[in-house]
């Protein structure tokens, strides 16, 4: 069979409801719409919020990472690589907002593990004048290639949290915790940035961030503003305690020199 929106050749597996190649839906506009209808009012995007837009209802839910069974790991992975990354609108405005938190924890976990590994080679082979790591012995590298995939797990909860109170003060939380986990972890795609040298971890952060706030505000169903303001909010509350903690080291150095 070939598919109607790539023109691929398939072979159509049982129950198969979406493209190997491209993911968009085999089926016709009309069994789109009796599929969207059949599924539960949180895991689509037909409704209406009255401060965001509506969706278009055939946009059923779908990620690729999440229908390994008809494409397979790696095919599951580089698509939502692609999707997520480059198409992050149409990604996160067909989202599933539930079937559990492992999957999408799966997912941030592999990108953000390699991504900030090969950040740290990238650092060893080209020097960082913000942060080098050729100082660090090799015991050292090894340790902070062992915390890396805890310290993504804590963090991506964490970052959660915070996003999620970010929601409730400005007035967006929409969805519920794990609509919020999966636009964090689905988001991790872009920590692969940081194996550019030098400049990629500002990258990093910058696509990051854009991939938060198109995700947020497609999911949550609210204004780029308003998913903005609730993106920055963790950001600037992190940074300040930063600063604040320079700031005090600064101080009780001085007062002990003095």
């Amino acid at each position: 069979m070939k598919c109607s929106h790539c023109g691929q050749e398939y072979e159509p597996l049982e129950g198969q409801r979406f493209c190997t190649f491209c993911g968009q839906p085999l089926h016709d506009e009309q069994s789109d719409r009796e599929f969207a209808s059949e599924e539960p009012a949180s895991d689509h995007r037909s409704e209406s919020f009255s401060s965001g837009t509506d969706h278009d209802p055939i946009h059923v839910p779908y990620t690729p990472w999440e229908d390994l069974e008809h494409l397979g790991f790696f095919q599951g992975l580089l698509q939502s690589l692609q999707q997520s990354l480059f198409s992050p609108t149409e990604f996160f405005s067909r989202l599933p907002l539930k079937g559990g938190l492992l999957n999408p924890l799966l997912y941030a976990l592999i990108f953000q593990t390699v991504g900030n590994m090969a950040g740290y080679v990238s650092g060893m082979a080209f020097p960082n004048p913000f942060f080098s790591q050729s100082g660090l012995s090799g015991g050292a590298m090894v340790l902070i290639g062992l915390l890396i995939p805890p310290i993504v797990i804590i963090g991506v909860f964490l970052w959660t949290l915070l996003l999620q109170a970010a929601l409730f003060l400005v007035g967006g939380a929409n969805r519920d915790f794990e609509a919020t986990f999966r636009i964090v972890c689905y988001s991790s795609a872009a920590d692969l940035l940081n194996a550019v040298p030098i400049i990629g971890g500002f990258i990093a952060l910058a696509w990051k961030t854009y991939l938060l706030i198109v995700g947020v505000r497609e999911v949550q169903g609210i204004s780029t503003a308003r998913s903005a303001a609730a993106v920055f909010l963790p950001l600037i509350l992190c940074c300040g305690v930063v600063v604040s903690g320079l700031f005090l080291a600064l101080v009780g150095s001085a007062g002990i020199g003095g």
